[in-house]
């Protein structure tokens, strides 16, 4: 199991429910430049079956980001681990659970960025800059390496395995929808908890760098009675979408009770195919998972993949492994996913 850098619990949106967290940093000053502007959420299978955040297939795409420098961020979903509440019957409360930590995750990210620049501003009095010590400059410049600005708009890549793939494709279609509840916040609302978590956690990685010992939530929601005002232009990023073993027919409608077929398969033109259609988007899936019609299944991919979107192509791309199944569970299979 890979060592967290914090680990914390934010409440959900949808009821206050306490989730729990986590944010992996990179260990390592070799991950590439995409990674200095990337970031990446894996939401996890079903809890009822096993699922969690410490599912095999999230821990290997945790692992493969951070090779690659990204800043990872995982939770779990209600009645999953130690998150509270159970698991919903339409997987609207497991859809804002997921849209609760993509807030936590932005801000969490613009604060650590806004701080991380401030303390390395050059100072006129001293040799050292305002970072402190050259063991704390150190690590300050280790972690800016990852959040530094691009010449590109800075990514967020949204994924799911399973049922955390169903989820993320219910999302909304853009992170202003997503973020709009957290713009103005009440003072002790939910959403307002959530972002005085976030900076909370920014300020605490700054003066510490990784932080080994687990964070309580509890305690990071009583620091600031507001939280400072942030502009929806510096939460801006590009969205991406990770989509591992997409549930599809019967399974995909049973767990949601059919309430998400708004955003079908069936449908060239729903919301959510012109979703990942119009923004970058990479499925992977086996030929041999049992929980999918395998047929249905390239179809919708095809269809989705090989769309006019106003002549102008579709983003969306898909990978057909021979021989996988829903599960990964084979070393030769698990090398190929990573």
């Amino acid at each position: 199991m890979i060592e967290a850098t914090l680990k914390f619990s934010i409440p959900s949106q949808h009821d206050g429910s306490l989730l729990e967290c986590r944010i992996y940093h990179p260990l390592d000053k070799g991950g590439s430049s995409a990674g200095r502007c990337c970031a990446v959420i894996v939401a996890h299978p079903y809890a009822p079956l096993g699922g969690s955040m410490d599912d095999s297939v999230v821990q290997l795409i945790v692992s493969a980001c951070l090779t690659d420098g990204l800043i990872v961020g995982v939770f779990n979903f209600r009645g999953a681990g130690c998150s509270q509440g159970r698991t919903s019957w339409q997987g609207k409360a497991e859809r804002e659970d997921y849209q609760s930590f993509i807030a936590f995750f932005l801000y969490y990210l613009h604060h650590l960025r806004r701080l991380l620049t401030q303390d390395c501003l050059p100072s006129t009095s001293h040799h050292v800059s305002s970072c402190g010590s050259l063991n704390e400059l150190s690590e300050t410049n280790r972690l800016s390496q990852h959040l530094e600005p691009s010449p590109f708009q800075s990514l967020l890549l949204l994924a799911g395995y399973s049922y955390g793939a169903l989820i993320t494709m219910a999302l909304p279609s853009s992170l202003e929808l997503i973020l709009a509840p957290f713009e103005s916040p009440e003072p002790d609302s939910v959403c307002s908890k959530i972002r005085r978590c976030a900076e909370t956690l920014a300020l605490r990685s700054r003066k510490n760098g990784h932080l080994s010992a687990a964070a309580r939530g509890q305690d990071l929601l009583e620091t600031r009675e507001t939280p400072i005002a942030v502009s929806p232009v510096d939460l801006n990023r590009r969205v991406a979408y990770l989509l591992i073993s997409p549930l599809h027919g019967i399974v995909r409608d049973f767990l949601t009770l059919w309430t998400l077929r708004n955003w079908s398969y069936s449908s060239p033109t729903s919301p959510t195919d012109l979703k990942l259609q119009t923004n970058p988007t990479l499925a992977i899936y086996g030929d041999n998972d049992i929980f999918v019609g395998i047929k249905q299944l390239r179809r919708w991919a095809t269809s989705l993949a090989e769309a006019d979107i106003a002549q102008g192509g579709s983003q969306f791309r898909y990978v057909e492994v021979t021989g996988a199944s829903h599960f990964w569970h084979d070393d030769h299979y698990s090398y190929i996913l990573s």
